[in-house]
């Protein structure tokens, strides 16, 4: 267990180490609270309002998350181009010449601060601040900043409408074209297999069975009229006569079978020269269109009949055969055209789907163009999100920044600290023999009594007069060459400012300002 009383004792007896080695972080501290650049922070508040129309009757096609809108709006303005512009328009860094490009960027992004709205917050409110030397500097950049964000936010969210309702319309111009050339190429194709289309498959059907059953007729027409041709030549070989029994005459014919038959009879009765035979010989003469008066010619007329009636029956055999070759023709083009309607109905039908999914997607891109329509107008009349001020920016009455007895006590618990720090870690170091107890511990013996080191009154005064001129000089000392210095080569800030650059601490000296 460490002596308490002893480290007590200890530390008192090494206090003016202590505060000689505290005093000079302490007085530094002090002296960069009390000389640190006041800095004014100008506020201004933001909301994020909530559609004004209702999402159930017209809602927005924008998509992204407002802190996602913010977080991109606030990589716009801390941009380097906005943040050397801002610089130039408010000459925040006109004193300051030799502060190169990424400095003053860098400057301007730290004295920025743009607060967020937390995704769990009831409402989104934006918080825009800015730092700078003069109150109505900083109200003014904020107040820039704040008509930025804003406009960009406002603008950012009609822009993307705008796409969105440009990108529909184009797709359904471009939808439109596909159905066009689609149905162009349905059409071309039906009307090239205009004869062996799915659609007229069972009237080609109806009309094969037709011709089917016509040629068959026609086939036995043309046997019967060739057995009936065959039986007249017959019949006339043989007996020299037709039996026109059983064919159809015509009255003519029947006139002038009459007239024979009548002049055979008067041939038996009467003499040549009889005016009843001359008067039957005339007036067969005008029905067989001779004019001759020969009744004697009786073997030509019967052959008259025998051709007219083979004439009637070739005929009517070749307007059968031309009917066959007709209906065979016919048959023959209905058979590819059936070949072929299968193939063709896959085709057809493959054309047809693409025309169905091409007409299913226009008519979603169309019903889409309506909602970005509404979404855009919507946007476009702010009726859909807004960003608005709920507390502007005015400047502040008093300095934000640094907090001087902050730092100054900061300054001062520092120096302490490292004084207890450097005077505990000598004395660790220090091997010397102090107390009895560490002579028992060392030596293993216990000593009768010890005697302290007795100096003279001399002595004491001398070391205190010592200790006291040091601590009166690094009080005295510092503070005057800080003046010196400051007056005499170059102003303090000057120096801070090349010694943090070449040493580093120019973040340090922003964490200082921004921690007070």
């Amino acid at each position: 267990m460490p002596d308490i009383g002893f480290l007590l004792q200890l530390f008192l007896r090494r206090i003016h180490y202590v505060a000689l080695i505290a005093l000079p972080p302490t007085i530094l501290g002090v002296w960069l609270a009390m000389n640190l650049p006041p800095s004014f922070s100008a506020q201004a508040r933001l909301l994020v309002e909530s559609p004004q129309v209702p999402n159930e009757l017209a809602a927005s096609t924008l998509r992204i998350e407002t802190t996602e809108i913010l977080r991109v709006l606030e990589q716009q303005m801390l941009a380097r181009g906005n943040m050397l512009a801002l610089s130039r328009q408010f000459r925040l860094h006109a004193n300051e010449p030799q502060m190169s490009a990424d400095d003053i960027v860098e400057d301007m992004r730290n004295r920025t601060t743009l607060g967020l709205p937390s995704p769990y917050a009831p409402a989104a409110f934006v918080r825009l601040s800015f730092d700078a030397s003069d109150p109505q500097t900083s109200a003014n950049v904020v107040g820039e900043l704040v008509t930025q964000l804003t406009s960009d936010y406002a603008s950012l969210r009609t822009r993307s409408t705008r796409q969105t309702l440009d990108f529909f319309d184009a797709e359904v111009v471009r939808l439109e074209d596909e159905l066009n050339l689609q149905r162009g190429q349905i059409l071309e194709f039906q009307e090239t297999m205009n004869e062996a289309l799915p659609d007229s498959l069972a009237y080609r059907r109806t009309r094969q069975t037709a011709l089917q059953e016509r040629l068959l007729q026609v086939d036995q027409d043309l046997s019967r009229f060739a057995d009936r041709r065959e039986r007249i030549v017959d019949m006339f070989e043989s007996t020299g006569q037709l039996s026109l029994s059983d064919q159809a005459q015509t009255p003519q014919q029947a006139q002038l079978q009459a007239l024979q038959r009548d002049l055979a009879e008067a041939s038996s009765i009467f003499s040549a020269d009889h005016p009843r035979l001359q008067a039957l010989e005339r007036r067969i003469d005008a029905l067989n269109g001779t004019g001759s008066a020969d009744t004697t010619s009786d073997v030509s007329r019967p052959t008259s009949m025998l051709d007219i009636q083979l004439a009637d029956i070739d005929d009517q055999m070749a307007f059968l055969s031309r009917s066959r070759l007709s209906i065979e023709t016919e048959l023959a083009e209905l058979a590819i055209t059936l070949a072929a309607t299968p193939s063709n109905a896959v085709n057809l039908n493959a054309l047809q789907r693409d025309l169905d999914n091409i007409q299913v997607q226009y008519n979603n891109a169309v019903a889409r163009r309506a909602e970005a329509r509404i979404g855009e107008r919507v946007e476009a009349q702010s009726q859909g999100r807004r960003l608005t001020v709920v507390e502007p920016p005015v400047p502040p009455g008093a300095p934000t920044k640094p907090n001087r007895r902050l730092l100054a006590a900061a300054s001062g618990a520092g120096g302490l600290a490292l004084g207890i720090g450097v005077v505990g870690l000598i004395e660790l170091l220090n091997s010397a023999v102090r107390r009895p107890v560490e002579i028992t511990r060392a030596m293993g013996i216990a000593p009768f009594a010890t005697l302290p080191m007795m100096r003279t009154r001399r002595q004491v005064m001398l070391r205190r007069g010592a200790i006291g001129g040091v601590m009166l000089l690094a009080v005295g000392a510092i503070p005057a060459g800080l003046w010196a210095v400051d007056q005499y080569y170059m102003p303090l800030d000057l120096v801070m400012d090349r010694v943090a650059n070449r040493t580093g601490l120019n973040a340090l000296r922003a964490m200082l300002r921004d921690a007070t």
